[in-house]
């Protein structure tokens, strides 16, 4: 299918391979594997921590993890982060909430274009004030 030009070139970068049954064979250490590959069994949970694992780093490859103050008073732009992002964790206080959230860097320009802007230049139903950036509010570690 690769070679018709019906897979995205990409297609093994972005597919985990995992091979099921390994109860079958004893354990998941007995089933031969290529790079990459992820061996389970489904029917006694075996290596599903590592699937889960391997799942989690493939989805967050590419993605940021940034920190904003959002104020309290504005659950239209908190419930965006949580929509379009993994809101990693959560503090609220009185003025404001602040959450660090890991998004793709086309979601994280696409939330600070909108939050960001003054307070004149946000259209009818848009967010009515613009977050705050957290000292946080780069890459965090």
């Amino acid at each position: 299918m690769a070679r018709e030009g019906t897979l995205a070139p990409d297609w093994l970068t972005r597919t985990i391979e995992v091979l099921n049954k390994a109860d079958l064979l004893g354990d998941v250490e007995k089933v031969p594997t290529r790079p990459g590959d992820v061996v389970i069994s489904a029917l006694n949970g075996e290596g599903l921590p590592t699937l889960k694992a391997t799942s989690d780093t493939r989805l967050s490859e590419g993605m940021v993890t940034v920190g904003y103050d959002i104020p309290a008073s504005d659950g239209a732009r908190l419930a965006w982060l949580y929509g379009h992002g993994e809101v990693l964790t959560r503090q609220d206080r009185d003025e404001a909430t602040h959450v660090t959230v890991r998004l793709r860097p086309e979601d994280r320009a696409r939330f600070e274009r909108q939050a960001f802007r003054p307070d004149d230049a946000h259209p009818a139903g848009d967010w009515s004030a613009p977050s705050t950036p957290s000292p946080m509010s780069g890459p965090e570690r």
